[in-house]
């Protein structure tokens, strides 16, 4: 079988922070349904996607794949996410394309401000962050958990800061350059990583990227 592409009919379904986003690109064109509910995200998620293919005018039958943010993240909307992700792609017999949360979070970073470096923060509680360092839509400093501080001065260099980042700005270097507004991922922009990951069948488990072994469920 043939993987999807950016021509295909794609599913694409983000749950790994507060918002609940599900995206749609058929024809070329995108569509995208957007929830900031907290914890709210097994209420939301499935009544976001019967809306948007009702708004695109696309049968279930029509869905080639789908993509899924599979973490970093909260522990349980990354579980509920890829929970329908599967759920869906079984019902309708169609590939899975875990992506990482953080390079979701840079691709919507990029196309809202410009930036073509970005250090992708989010926050991972406890005191320390989700990080990864992306350029031009590429990894270039691979995601990890540690304290704020921890993180390698180097990749601060040229680089916006952007997605929970202000949150720990005084634990960064001295200069740092933080985005103004508090980015979250959006489905939205998964399909700009088709070429980053590979497509899974759709009984294969979706292995999700918690960084950590001492995962606490919030």
């Amino acid at each position: 079988m043939i993987p999807p592409n950016k021509h295909s009919t794609l599913l694409a379904l983000d749950t790994s922070g507060p918002a609940c986003s599900v995206a749609l690109l058929a024809g070329g064109n995108t569509l995208q349904a957007y929830e900031l509910e907290a914890q709210k995200h097994t209420r939301e998620i499935l009544p976001l996607v019967d809306k948007l293919l009702q708004k695109g005018g696309i049968e279930k039958s029509a869905i080639q794949g789908i993509i899924i943010s599979a973490g970093p993240g909260a522990f349980t909307g990354l579980r509920v996410g890829a929970a329908v992700a599967m759920g869906l792609a079984a019902a309708w017999n169609v590939p899975l394309l875990p992506v990482s949360s953080l390079a979701l979070l840079a691709a919507t970073v990029q196309r809202h401000s410009g930036a073509n470096k970005i250090l992708a923060v989010m926050d991972a509680r406890m005191g320390e962050v989700y990080a990864g360092l992306y350029e031009n839509g590429a990894c270039t400093g691979e995601d990890r958990v540690c304290a704020p501080e921890a993180l390698p001065a180097a990749w601060f260099e040229g680089a916006l800061v952007a997605g929970a980042g202000t949150v720990y700005a005084d634990r960064f270097p001295t200069g740092a350059t933080l985005a103004e507004d508090h980015y979250m991922p959006e489905a939205i922009d998964a399909f700009s990583l088709l070429d980053s990951a590979a497509w899974q069948p759709p009984l294969q488990g979706i292995e999700l990227h918690y960084l950590r072994n001492d995962v606490v469920q919030r």
